[in-house]
């Protein structure tokens, strides 16, 4: 029992010559800053519009609109603002006007364990959000949205038309054009 004590004794006094106890003070590390984000100035109802000014014209106006204002509601929960997919309407604090530009489609590589194709995607978007007053709150010109995903079509005509690929892009633009917006990026 003796021993025991001893080597304990012993390990403890190790462990205190190593400086466990005696290490200088761990650095303070400050958490990160929450994210900037976008004052609204007032603003507290956005009506979203869309456009579709890109030759190919795939992405349907109204959806990605809907997608856009479902996002803003997600998202801007905490800001306690709301959104709706309108073109015309008086009860709004503010507009949030986007255009797309382009919709492009490239095919990438074959899939070896799926019988698909990696496709990216270039997506070019205008948004402009203004108050009522017409005070512009936030703009993104010709903004770049670029997303990679995988569809078993080869031909991009056809891919086009596939509703899944319009889901996917729909949500994946909105998606991202919000969280531009309100983290003023």
């Amino acid at each position: 029992m003796l021993e025991k004590k001893l080597l304990t004794l012993a390990c403890a006094g190790g462990i205190l010559a190593c400086g466990a106890c005696f290490l200088p003070p761990m650095p303070e590390r400050k958490p990160p800053p929450p994210p900037v984000r976008l004052d609204l100035q007032g603003i507290r109802r956005i009506r979203v519009d869309v456009k579709n000014q890109s030759p190919p014209n795939h992405l349907v106006p109204f959806q990605l609109a809907a997608r856009v204002a479902s996002e803003i509601i997600f998202q801007g929960r905490r800001l306690n603002v709301t959104a709706y997919p309108d073109s015309v309407s008086d009860d709004e604090d503010g507009v949030l006007q986007v255009i797309v530009l382009s919709e492009t489609g490239t095919p990438g590589k074959k899939l070896s364990n799926w019988n698909g194709i990696e496709w990216s995607f270039d997506i070019g978007i205008s948004a402009v959000l203004t108050k009522k007053n017409g005070q512009v709150v936030w703009r993104e010109l010709d903004g770049g949205y670029r997303f990679s995903n995988n569809f078993a079509q080869e031909d991009e005509v056809e891919l086009w038309k596939e509703p899944p690929v319009l889901d996917r892009l729909t949500g994946d633009v909105g998606t991202r054009l919000v969280t531009r917006m309100l983290n003023a990026r």
